[in-house]
């Protein structure tokens, strides 16, 4: 290797990124990106246009991909009762546990139930303004950790119940 090639892979190793071209989230971003599905799946409930597939109620996801609203709402509640457990601060979130469970078994719903639960995103919303995003984004690691676990532990229990049934 001559000279010049040393100098230009010396040069490459040093270079840093222009810091201009790194892109950074804003509040208000990480607020959007957090309530903007949530915000559409209501929506979507208040104009009945919710879509069905053969495993149950679904909704486009923001990147574009499809999401099981009870699981994605399962997941909803679960967050915010460790978030606001950690923080000691009192919630109640009945009315938004009412609608998950009235999705998972079909029932029908009223728009006052679905006003109800969409209140509780409000003050959801407010506390996730309040909160430093450290906490929230603390929280939401632990949860998707723990979430995967018990996906991982069903997976695991299925595949040990099916070779018993073989067996």
């Amino acid at each position: 290797m001559n000279r010049q090639l040393k100098r230009l892979a010396e040069r490459a190793q040093k270079h840093k990124p222009n810091r201009s071209t790194v892109k950074y989230i804003t509040d208000a971003q990480l607020e959007f990106e957090s309530f903007d599905t949530i915000e559409r799946f209501f929506m979507a409930m208040r104009h009945g246009e919710l879509q069905w597939d053969r495993d149950g109620w679904m909704i486009m996801g923001l990147h574009g991909q499809d999401m099981h609203v009870v699981s994605a709402l399962e997941g909803w509640i679960e967050y915010w009762s460790t978030l606001t457990t950690k923080q000691n601060i009192a919630y109640d979130d009945a009315a938004l546990r009412k609608l998950c469970k009235s999705l998972e078994y079909e029932k029908p719903l009223r728009i006052e139930e679905v006003d109800a639960a969409y209140a509780v995103v409000e003050l959801q919303r407010q506390l996730y303004r309040a909160l430093p995003k450290s906490i929230t984004t603390a929280v939401c690691k632990e949860v998707q950790a723990s979430m995967r676990r018990d996906e991982e532990l069903k997976a695991f229990y299925k595949e040990q119940m099916d070779k018993r049934k073989e067996a």
